[in-house]
């Protein structure tokens, strides 16, 4: 039976804005939880978690956290260095007693790190939990929060799953403004690499939650797109950089780790899947590859079967075997520039199947005017394919901007700015070739 852990975060505020692990409001005052970031390293056995809050909260507010772990976690007080060390390289309880209670839920764990104050319990009862809430903030003068049941029933379902732990984190915070918490690293055991999504259905609003997660080998992207993140970077990292951030981190016997940025935006609802990922084949990181590289392969056949094939002679066309030449040329800069970001960065395929169309519209034009300088009658044809990619590949890169309402990058315009002359110069070609090649085509 696989264990976890639950943190609760119980303030004196009513959650109206952003929050990223579940949370339940004690009191009339606001406390806005505007982001939440965290570095995981996991070798497929054990998972370090360094984890920080950002919360902007009145004057005395106290605030208790929630978050699911898979099993009994080892809890220590971490640096926000970490986090900077990390990101510059890339542009973690007195006399807590749950008697009368213990049958169904125990004290495993207490620790007392900076402004946390932190109670791990093994559930055995769900049921049992609101009532341990209440006495809990009964003792410490905080008013009993409302959502009690609905907490109930989210830690009740992570228990029937083998989460058995929660951690309770109260944190004490002084002022009226925005605060970034000391992080906590949590230690525990996992089969898999687990951050908790489903708990933070508790908040209201939209969240954003960024994960740094270091790993042996790259992990599977499917399982991180159906938890809801958004892959932004993946890259190698040297061990000794990671041991510069925290050496908690660096704990994997290898001199590189694999590192994977990833983000989540949006609301988060009951039915949210938890981050649960694992190493292996991912068909996600090589389908801009053969998205990429399937145009160019099937454009590199017929170009060399134009070729190969022996055809009637006629006289050569310099003028339009020139143009077709220039707009091979202009089309070869977008994917020869897309190539480095695909070997470096995950990409969409959708944008990785332009810049292959690109590649073959340069090839088969190339070709085309090599055969239109001999003579050769696979020319027309091969002029007419590369003037159809040209004229269908930049639309279609124009019509990916508009259905994302996203603003064009750099590698966008050099997209649409190279389709716009290959295409005027290879129809200029086709005219020409309309005009003087005659029945010797």
């Amino acid at each position: 039976m696989r264990p976890a852990a639950i943190i609760l975060l119980l303030a004196l505020a009513a959650v109206t804005a952003l929050a990223d692990r579940g949370a339940l409001p004690l009191g009339p005052v606001d406390v806005y939880e505007p982001g939440q970031k965290a570095i995981i390293a996991w070798d497929g056995e054990t998972e370090v978690i360094l984890l920080s809050t950002d919360l902007y909260l009145p004057a005395g507010a106290a605030v208790l956290e929630f978050m699911p772990l898979p099993s009994k976690p080892e809890v220590e007080l971490g640096s926000v260095r970490a986090f900077y060390a990390l990101s510059k390289y890339l542009a973690g309880l007195g006399g807590l007693e749950a008697a009368g209670y213990r049958s169904a839920i125990q004290v495993v764990l207490h620790e007392r790190l900076g402004p946390h104050d932190i109670a791990v319990l093994e559930v055995g009862d769900a049921g049992e939990l609101e009532e341990w809430v209440r006495r809990y903030v009964e003792e410490r003068g905080l008013p009993t929060p409302p959502r009690l049941g609905e907490l109930s029933s989210l830690v009740s379902d992570y228990v029937e799953r083998g989460y058995r732990y929660l951690a309770v984190d109260l944190v004490t915070l002084e002022g009226h403004r925005t605060y970034s918490v000391e992080p906590i690293v949590y230690r525990f055991r996992s089969d898999r690499l687990y951050y908790p999504i489903r708990i933070s259905s508790l908040a209201r609003g939209e969240t954003t939650i960024q994960l740094v997660l270091l790993t042996r080998e790259p992990l599977v992207l499917e399982d991180l797109e159906a938890a809801g993140f958004t892959v932004v970077v993946e890259a190698r990292v040297p061990r000794s950089l990671v041991e510069e951030a925290d050496e908690r981190l660096a704990f994997m016997d290898c001199d590189e780790y694999w590192v994977t940025v990833a983000r989540f935006s949006g609301r988060i609802g009951p039915d949210a899947r938890d981050l649960e990922a694992r190493t292996g084949f991912s068909l996600r990181r090589i389908a801009p590859k053969l998205a990429f590289t399937a145009p160019i392969a099937v454009a590199a056949c017929a170009a060399a079967l134009a070729l190969w094939r022996r055809g009637a002679r006629g006289r050569g066309l310099p003028a339009p075997a020139m143009l077709l030449s220039v707009a091979g040329l202009a089309a070869a800069v977008p994917p020869a520039t897309f190539a480095a970001s695909l070997a470096s960065a995950p990409v969409p395929a959708s944008q990785a199947l332009a810049s292959g169309a690109y590649g073959a519209c340069s090839i088969l034009a190339l070709t085309a005017s090599y055969l239109l300088l001999r003579g050769r009658g696979g020319g027309l044809a091969l002029g007419w394919a590369a003037s159809a990619l040209a004229t269908v590949s930049p639309l279609y890169c124009l019509a990916l901007l508009v259905v994302k309402q996203a603003n064009p990058s750099p590698l966008m315009l050099l997209h649409l700015a190279a389709g716009a002359m290959a295409f005027l110069l290879s129809i200029a070609a086709l005219i020409l070739m309309g005009l003087k090649w005659g029945g010797q085509a």
